[in-house]
């Protein structure tokens, strides 16, 4: 997958952003044709953390994979409103037509370009690693499976918060758009924030910190479903909590994941983003029959998956990391 990215990234997704739209005779084509759009634009999120950590030093590194989680979190917060926008006005198609342009402009300048992509990042892969041995590696799994657990909680929320508030809560999806935009900003502050945190504390008391704040942040959500007057509204002055906490630890907790791989980047990136999927998709399934039950169930839901990467914190080794109140980056 992420060879044959390097190789027509800029340009698959293209033709999969376009044929979902004028291929699709029936709704198994547009799944289908959406699963080799996914696939053709996934190499970028397995290459990018390794080719930013071959141009930078682990403090850089952390501050710029730190910055591409605030950008890629804007995504989710902005879709919503771009989409119910674009529908209403264009159709349903105009959401793939913007896609396929977008990245033909992408696919375009790297073709001119092509120098724009850095040759550094491949020597991070040693050829020697596999999946078994990053599984072995519990080094790695404390950091990859509490960053999978961590994401994939607040993520596995923000997909199941909307019915939740429109069910349960007699609230609307305004109230999620609003909920969902004050959780992007306290991301972006906090992931923007954590370089110079680190620089002063050190990685591992700033991924432990996010850790405690993003289990905090899940206990409140319970007390408030058990105990609160179920009002979406209140959702907005708490679900900030959980968003700052993995907005402080995502970037550092990355970094530490890759290091703990032993120069074994893209394998150890792409099973962090495997990981990430599998956890959102069975949380959403599982929560799918539990919706009626309301906020009780989506918060207690998410402390099961987000108190798990406590737990690796406290129970195995952190790697040696080179960044501490005396590093320069």
């Amino acid at each position: 997958m992420a060879a044959g990215a390097c190789l027509y990234g800029p340009c698959l997704p293209t033709l999969f952003s376009l044929s979902p739209v004028y291929f699709s005779p029936t709704i198994w084509w547009l799944i289908s044709l959406r699963f080799l759009q996914g696939a053709a634009a996934s190499g970028a999120a397995v290459l990018a953390p390794g080719l930013i950590r071959g141009l930078f030093s682990e403090l850089g590194a952390m501050r710029a994979i730190s910055a591409m989680g605030s950008i890629e979190a804007l995504v989710p917060g902005l879709a919503p409103i771009m989409g119910l926008w674009l529908y209403s006005a264009y159709g349903w198609e105009s959401t793939f037509t913007i896609t396929a342009i977008l990245v033909s402009i992408v696919c375009v300048i790297v073709i001119l370009r092509p120098k724009l992509i850095p040759s550094v990042g491949t020597k991070k892969q040693t050829g020697q690693g596999s999946y078994l041995a990053l599984l072995k590696n519990t080094t790695y799994i404390r950091y990859a499976m509490g960053h999978a657990l961590t994401v994939g909680g607040l993520i596995a929320f923000v997909f199941t918060a909307p019915a939740v508030i429109i069910e349960t809560m007699g609230g609307t999806i305004e109230d999620f758009i609003l909920m969902q935009m004050v959780g992007v900003a306290t991301f972006f502050v906090a992931a923007n924030t954590t370089g110079s945190l680190v620089k002063k504390w050190g990685a591992e008391t700033i991924i432990m910190l996010g850790t405690l704040v993003c289990v905090g942040a899940t206990l409140i959500l319970i007390a408030y479903a058990l105990w609160g007057p179920n009002k979406p509204q209140h959702l907005v002055a708490m679900f900030w909590v959980l968003n700052t906490g993995v907005g402080l630890r995502a970037g550092p907790c990355f970094v530490s994941a890759l290091k703990a791989a032993v120069d074994d980047d893209d394998r150890a990136s792409a099973l962090m983003i495997l990981s990430i999927t599998a956890i959102i998709a069975l949380a959403t399934a599982a929560l799918a029959p539990l919706i009626s039950l309301g906020l009780l169930a989506l918060t207690i839901t998410t402390f099961l998956i987000v108190v798990p990467a406590l737990l690796l914190m406290i129970y195995i080794k952190p790697v040696n990391s080179t960044v501490g109140p005396q590093t320069t980056p």
